[in-house]
């Protein structure tokens, strides 16, 4: 390393003297970990997990997110290990920062109900992180906030734990913490397939009573860090969407509690049960989840009998499930599903997951036969991905996903309000009672209300088709059905011909009727005004001019001043329209209408518009925005004409563009397009820095068989030198070798010469002893022959 970059923490074993010279360098001081993200966004997502309550900021570096959060009147003070930079922090706010190492944080046990730490675990060395995480969950009492990077730093020397997601989160949940319920809300299920760099991680404090419990890991998923894990989560924090306002919500098979939390924490309803065949899982999830969540609870049920008890008719308004195999347990799936259609109010909703396995496939059939199918989706855990169903039904993932509605159509079940409002008393002057307005009016939340009906068109259609036919021609449900048909044909690219025809002949037919009720009065002025539309959008502008006057002639005051949305668009409709023909003088006629009407409505008493103070009507003063918004249009319009000034072809989108709602739709389109942009620029980064990984770990192989080449280079040139000494050895040798060779070779012929010298002795010895033995046998012959002789001279004398 070399010395212009200052000693290693783990050279020095002392974190403050590191960041001490970290802070003191130019690079470095004023510089902060959200100079290249987005800090709005960081800041929101902060407040949202840890808004409420006392605060710290553990790492808080230049002090940064410490100020932002005090400028938005939250309770936060900041710790650092460097007293170097606690004292330039102190010196802008004093008394809110503190010097104190992560390893022994200077607070007293759960003095803040939230931590926060981001970038700043990664800069401790791996043996001090767990010992840092204690310290987070002594000090605090509900939630822990981070970010962790997952790379190397620039410098390539203060990231000392470089890990992935999956190793932070064991770490944490071993220290005591759970995943929060609402992580997914923050961080999506598919963005964890790519994300890289920074992660965000945010924790729930599990009671210390409970920490200990080995066996939480089995049924808990927010204490588990896998993929299961991520898609369960995912499943729970996808149903939060279709829960409203004040819902009532079963949760059947809910495990240890996990789902129930989330549905709980991240919704409005008034009440969520959880319910399990396995009493441990409830105990633990009592345990668990209960404390300081007034509305959850959980019960034991364990057979047949013990559900029936609590699916009692109509009395629920969301039924999650997303273990039938236990359902299967205590009864048929055809019971289960007729018993959850009667159990659920009209309009209320029944949400299922299953394994999307062939085996299966009768399941939604099933379904069909008591509910209409809304949304069905497929999940994935390689890849974590969501997959919507295609035009057939039919969509790929390992598990199944589907959002089931019951027939709001129904007149016997005695309707009462709890979008809108929780009190059963609830004041009843204003003309918001759709009990009084509707033969059916369960359809209110479940036809009408954007935000909180059914999603799919092709439900939509059914059900407003199916009241038309259960209606008369001139009913506020017939009203409310023609406009949900209307705007569904108006907003097709490619209309049929047909049904925009039959739709603008039955919307014509139902306000030729003049209105009796302040009911018929909202949906008399609604259907002109999607009539104006309709006859623009065939291109017949006289009708399209004669509807939006019908909307003035009827006074939208007899309903509600909410109503005056309409009055004043089609005021300043029917000016633009004037303008286009150059019609100065009846476009301004027109545009002043529109601040009369304003004026009318804004001078309604504000019980109109809010309701109960106690409980206000969250939607009357948004919708006064909304005709402040068209005024200023129709404002704008006027002091644009005024006399004297000159006309410009601009003027007709000048006055469009004045809009703030128009602008903020634009905005929103931007940012979708914009998101859409980041996810893919996301994805890019994730495969560059695959490819960065892929070419960092080739340019390691190639560096160490570089390496790896020169020793062996290093090696053949000292054996190539010693080779040469042993040729030059060998020569030598061989020299004298030969030389050897001829001096043997020499002696070897004289060898040879005395040996055919002594072969040739050896020869005549051969020779001299055969003719020396041939002398030997005739003298032993004529020896023989005198003995012979001898003896026969003896006999003889």
């Amino acid at each position: 390393m070399n010395n212009d970059k200052g000693l290693l923490p783990e050279q020095i074993g002392d974190y403050r003297l590191a960041y001490n010279e970290y802070w003191n360098r130019s690079d470095r001081f004023g510089q902060t970990s959200f100079d290249h993200i987005d800090k709005e966004a960081l800041i929101k997502s902060v407040i949202k997990f840890s808004g409420m309550g006392s605060i710290l900021d553990a790492g808080c570096g230049m002090g940064v997110l410490v100020r932002e959060l005090l400028c938005k009147g939250l309770n936060v003070h900041g710790m650092d290990v460097s007293d170097y930079i606690i004292k330039y922090n102190e010196s802008i706010s004093p008394g809110r920062f503190k010097v104190g190492s992560l390893l022994d944080i200077p607070w007293k046990d759960e003095s803040f109900d939230s931590v926060i730490c981001t970038d700043v675990l990664e800069h401790l060395k791996k043996e001090d992180v767990l010992k840092a995480i204690s310290e987070f969950y002594r000090v605090t009492r509900r939630t822990l906030y981070c970010r962790v990077s997952t790379q190397m730093d620039r410098d390539d020397r203060w990231h000392l734990t470089v890990e992935d997601r999956r190793w932070w989160e064991e770490q944490f949940i071993n220290a005591g913490f759970r995943k929060h319920p609402l992580l997914m809300t923050d961080t999506t299920f598919e963005s964890l397939e790519t994300e890289s760099g920074s992660i965000t991680l945010i924790f729930e404090k599990v009671p210390e009573r409970i920490k200990i419990n080995t066996q939480i890991m089995v049924n808990d998923f927010l204490k588990q860090s896998d993929r299961s894990s991520d898609m369960n989560i995912a499943l729970y924090t996808q149903t939060l969407q279709y829960i409203r306002p004040h819902d009532e919500v079963f949760n059947i098979a809910c495990g240890g509690g996990s789902g129930a939390a989330i549905l709980w924490d991240g919704s409005y309803a008034s009440k969520v049960e959880g319910t399990d065949l396995n009493n441990y899982n409830i105990e633990h999830a009592h345990d668990s989840y209960v404390q300081n969540r007034d509305g959850l609870s959980f019960i034991h049920l364990n057979n047949e009998d013990s559900i029936n008890n609590f699916l009692l008719k109509k009395s629920k308004d969301i039924i999650v499930c997303f273990d039938l195999e236990q359902v299967c347990k205590m009864m048929e799936l055809k019971v289960f599903f007729e018993k959850a259609n009667v159990s659920l109010r009209p309009g209320g909703r029944l949400i299922l997951s299953y394994p999307n396995i062939t085996e299966n496939n009768y399941i939604k059939d099933l379904v069909k036969e008591y509910f209409f199918l809304d949304k069905e989706y497929g999940i994935s855990m390689m890849p974590r991905k969501w997959y919507e169903a295609d035009s057939m039904g039919n969509f790929t993932g390992e598990y199944s996903y589907l959002v089931c509605i019951t027939n709001p159509i129904d007149s016997e079940v005695p309707y009462y309000e709890t979008v809108l409002w929780s009190k059963k008393d609830y004041p009843k002057n204003h003309s918001h009672l759709y009990d009084s307005s509707y033969k059916f009016p369960w359809l209110q939340h479940t036809l009408v209300s954007i935000g909180v009906r059914a999603q799919n068109p092709e439900v939509l259609k059914s059900i407003a088709k199916n009241v038309i036919n259960q209606t008369t021609e001139y009913s506020s449900d017939t009203g409310a059905s023609l406009c949900v048909l209307g705007y569904q044909i108006l907003s097709e690219k490619v209309p049929d011909v047909v049904r925009i025809n039959e739709i603008i002949n039955q919307i014509e037919t139902f306000v030729k009727y003049s209105p009796e009720s302040s009911m018929q009065i909202r949906w008399n002025i609604s259907c002109n005004f999607l009539l104006s539309q309709l006859y623009l959008k065939i291109g017949n502008q006289n009708n399209a001019v004669s509807c939006l006057k019908k909307c003035l002639e009827v006074d939208f005051m007899k309903f509600s001043p909410v109503l005056g949305t309409k009055a004043t668009q089609a005021a300043l409709n029917l000016g633009l329209i004037e303008l286009t023909n150059g019609n100065i003088y009846e476009s301004r006629k027109w545009w002043k209408q529109a601040l009369n009407e304003t004026k009318r409505a804004l001078e309604s008493s504000s019980e109109n518009w809010i309701g109960d103070l106690e409980e206000p009507l969250t939607f009357g003063l948004r919708e006064a925005s909304q005709i402040l918004d068209i005024a200023s249009q129709a404002a704008f319009a006027l002091w644009l004409t005024a006399d004297g000034k000159k006309i410009r072809s601009s003027m007709y989108q000048d006055i469009i563009d004045f809009s703030n709602l128009y602008q903020l739709d634009n905005l929103k389109k931007s940012n979708s397009y914009f998101e859409n942009q980041t996810l893919e620029l996301k994805q890019w980064i994730s495969e560059l820095e695959s490819a960065k990984l892929w070419i960092e770990h080739k340019w390691k192989e190639s560096t160490d068989t570089t390496d790896n080449l020169q020793n062996v280079i290093h090696e053949l040139k000292e054996w190539i030198g010693q080779l040469e000494t042993g040729k030059s050895w060998l020569e030598v040798k061989n020299e004298e070798n030969i030389q050897a060779l001829v001096k043997k070779n020499s002696v070897i012929q004289e060898l040879r010469q005395h040996i055919d010298e002594l072969n040739e002795a050896r020869q005549w010895n051969e020779n001299k002893v055969n003719l020396l033995e041939k002398e030997l046998d005739e003298k032993i012959n004529y020896i023989s022959k005198l003995e012979e002789k001898l003896k026969s001279y003896e006999r003889n004398s």
